[in-house]
């Protein structure tokens, strides 16, 4: 296992993908088959998986930086409180902040309101919104309903570090010191599955409209 260290920004770029090489090959093939399926902008595509991941990110990074905003304290309540652990903090936390928010919702809408302005998808709307889907799904699946520690119990007790993706934690340094690079194969298994199932209904749509 690689442990992060604060000081080593290249070697730690380089050992998360030394540990991640298939999890980030899942995540290129997602993305390239949603870009076919729709646009086959393939550049738009990969740069859209960029930059709402980084949204992600950003986000999430934003509730913790700034406590006193009301998504926040939302936030708060939601996730970082007993009534988080229960369906309807969860369900709160997953449909309002995690999807509209940090999940790169609002990106899917600037997107959207973009192109009614100019005429133009300046980023790919099916590869965010395959994104901001995910963004729940992992954090249910893989975070909560498994038994063993991760990485984002790091986050819990240390609000401002391990905010995810563990990549731009990296390069952005809110990364804890000293602690393990995640490996990320099953998150990229779970993104695999619902990308599959993402297909599908992606063809149901275009069949229907």
């Amino acid at each position: 296992m690689y442990i992060y260290n604060e000081k080593e920004s290249i070697n730690n770029l380089l050992k998360y993908y030394q540990y991640n090489y298939a999890a980030s090959g899942i995540l290129f093939i997602c993305c390239i088959l949603i870009t076919f399926y729709s646009d086959k902008n393939y550049f738009k595509g990969l740069l859209s998986l960029l930059i709402v991941s980084w949204v992600t990110w950003f986000g999430h990074y934003a509730l913790h930086k700034y406590p006193n905003t009301p998504m926040a304290k939302f936030h708060k309540l939601t996730h970082h409180s007993e009534f988080g652990k229960t369906f309807w903090g969860k369900f709160l936390e997953y449909t309002i902040n995690e999807i509209w928010t940090f999940g790169g919702g609002i990106l899917w809408l600037v997107v959207l309101l973009l192109k009614k302005i100019t005429g133009v998808y300046w980023l790919n709307p099916w590869v965010i919104m395959w994104w901001t889907i995910s963004v729940p799904l992992v954090h249910e699946v893989y975070y909560h309903q498994t038994t063993k520690p991760n990485i984002h119990d790091i986050h819990h007790k240390y609000q401002l570090t391990s905010l995810h993706p563990d990549i731009w934690d990296i390069i952005l340094k809110t990364k804890k010191d000293k602690t393990p690079i995640e490996d990320e194969t099953s998150i990229a298994m779970v993104m695999l599955v619902w990308c599959i199932i993402y297909l599908f209904i992606m063809k149901l749509l275009k069949k229907r409209f």
